[in-house]
């Protein structure tokens, strides 16, 4: 016969007959004050037998579980009660959960930045760490500062030009996700913001050359980017997700992600320094030539840098 104290059970502990604080607490690894701290704040709600003491039932066996399930999502106990309650209908429910799901969206992002840079400095080939352009940004980025020679950030014209060719369905959440786990690299939020406007096709004719320091076999003094693929799968028109299969045909590097040419040249993300996880730089490729030419540490700078192939002609 089983003994009736606090470390003991009554029957079987299935939820058809009742548990001490004992062994409820010993179920789920936890000691028995911490029970005890959620009964005093309205979570737990034990019977007590004709000596006073705590039985749990089946319903309090649930409550536990779902307490930890909560707590493993980040919520606080003040917020596991609220959703508790019966008082919680559904909208108010779904209003305290999105406020969770924005927070822990803000930590999932600061874990996926501290990744970065450890993916960074494993994959980083300087022998000086304050050389890499990774590093450099996430020192710039903590000063609030850009990098040294970095351009601006801001706009100096609308981005995309007019015509539809090239232009995918608008951009969704899920083709994000599909198109990442496809070329296997996290896409620059910058690009994606840029995307979300419109999901490729022809650039404006402001900005549609990248300046250089050293001729290419395109000119003395710049490359173009007439356009910037999207991100679908239109037929007929190339697209990001294109990527792994024109890597192979053109004999490139990898990982690469292709944002604009034509078989012959290229511009891309280049994530042989940073990984696949890093923030890329931008890489002109010749592949005729067998060369290529570093154009910016990451494409936000990138995109500050372009102007008008018209200028250069002019000149």
């Amino acid at each position: 016969m089983k003994s009736s104290g606090d470390n003991g059970d009554d029957g079987d502990d299935d939820g058809a007959t009742t548990m001490s604080i004992g062994a409820l607490a010993s179920r789920f690894g936890l000691a028995t004050h911490v029970l005890r701290h959620w009964e005093s704040m309205g979570l737990l709600h034990p019977e007590r037998d004709a000596a006073g003491r705590r039985r749990y039932t089946g319903s309090d066996l649930t409550r536990v579980a779902t307490i930890l399930v909560f707590k493993e999502a980040g919520l606080d106990l003040d917020t596991i009660r609220t959703l508790s309650t019966t008082a919680a209908d559904r909208a108010t429910r779904h209003e305290i959960l999105r406020a969770e799901a924005d927070e822990l969206r803000s930590r999932i992002a600061a874990a996926q930045t501290s990744l970065e840079l450890i993916e960074g400095g494993l994959t980083c080939t300087h022998e000086d760490v304050t050389e890499c352009p990774n590093y450099r940004r996430l020192i710039a980025e903590r000063i609030g500062t850009r990098t040294p020679g970095e351009a601006t950030p801001q706009p100096k014209a609308p981005f995309w030009g007019e015509g539809s060719y090239g232009v995918q369905d608008p951009l969704t959440d899920a083709a994000v996700e599909e198109a990442e786990q496809h070329l296997g690299v996290r896409l620059p939020s910058s690009l994606l913001e840029i995307l979300r406007l419109r999901n490729g096709g022809p650039v404006d004719p402001a900005r549609d050359a990248f300046p250089t320091t050293v001729p290419t076999s395109w000119s003395e003094s710049h490359v173009p980017l007439d356009g910037l693929m999207g991100i679908g799968r239109r037929e007929g028109h190339l697209s990001l997700l294109d990527t792994p299969y024109l890597v192979e045909e053109w004999g490139l590097p990898s990982p690469l992600v292709l944002l604009s040419g034509d078989g012959h040249c290229w511009i891309a993300l280049d994530y042989r320094l940073c990984g696949r996880h890093g923030e890329p730089s931008v890489t002109w490729f010749d592949t005729d030539r067998d060369t290529e030419l570093a154009l910016a540490p990451d494409f936000t700078t990138f995109v500050g840098g372009l102007t008008s192939a018209a200028a250069f002609e002019a000149g």
